[in-house]
């Protein structure tokens, strides 16, 4: 079955894909703040190469040098945070106004328990320039 005579490619490229580009990018969002964490704790842990955050935290907590261990711990958490929020920010910034959260309606951008239960979500049409969009950041 095609719609309208568009191949499974054209439909992956301008429907599916279009589609799936919020949850793709709250994927990244959460793995990439995560993917900081996961490589202090293993830096802590297997100690290979040069010293990074986990192994200059330990090396302060054998030492009992707190107050550095702590810098070096809140260090690592805005760390996590930036990196969260840069890709929050890309991902707005990819997918653009045509996409609105759970929650959210046009007329209250502040307004996140809406009172009619039935919408789940809004998706509004992505605009025409967003085909061209797509092929200038995949370049």
């Amino acid at each position: 079955m095609t719609l309208h005579g568009a191949s499974r490619l054209r439909q992956l490229r301008t429907l599916q894909f279009p589609a799936a580009m919020p949850a793709i990018f709250t994927g990244l969002q959460i793995s990439a703040g995560l993917a900081v964490i996961g490589a202090i704790v293993g830096d802590f842990f297997f100690r290979q190469g040069k010293p990074g955050i986990g192994q200059l935290i330990d090396r302060y907590r054998l030492s009992l040098a707190y107050e550095q261990m702590y810098g070096l711990a809140i260090l690592a958490a805005a760390l996590g945070v930036v990196v969260f929020w840069f890709f929050g920010w890309l991902g707005r910034r990819v997918v653009g106004a045509w996409y609105e959260p759970v929650g959210r309606s046009r007329n209250s951008p502040h307004d996140v328990g809406s009172s009619d239960r039935s919408r789940k979500f809004v998706r509004c049409e992505p605009p025409l320039g967003m085909e061209r969009r797509w092929q200038r950041l995949l370049r």
